[in-house]
């Protein structure tokens, strides 16, 4: 359960996909100051300082990611912009996964001791 803002965390991306829209996030956040948009298998949060946004995992886990997501993190907050650009960030992912320094699942990437 997430303690700031009294959601359950689910214990898969289905289960999210299903249930997302009836806890009325987008209200929940603005009582705290925060853009809430769930979406998918995710959720986007946009605060003050900072936007993310990400999916659930397979197995309900927050610390996946996808190349498409990380890039419009860093679009977004304006970091890496100066070296990076989508591809080679894609390039950059593809070979971590293939040198097993990331593994994946149908549609996520996680550090394998995060897995």
């Amino acid at each position: 359960m997430n303690e700031r803002l009294g959601v359950p965390l689910p214990s898969s991306n289905l289960e999210w996909a299903k249930s997302c829209h009836q806890m009325e996030l987008p209200k929940l956040g603005e009582s705290i100051g925060i853009q809430i948009r769930p979406h998918g298998y995710g959720v986007e949060m946009k605060f003050p300082s900072i936007s993310v946004d990400f999916d659930w995992g397979e197995l309900g886990e927050g610390n996946g990611f996808d190349t498409w997501r990380l890039w419009k993190h860093c679009k977004e907050n304006r970091i890496f912009l100066n070296f990076m650009t989508y591809d080679l960030l894609e390039i950059r992912v593809r070979k971590a996964w293939e040198d097993s320094e990331l593994v994946g699942d149908r549609l996520l990437y996680y550090l394998p001791e995060e897995r």
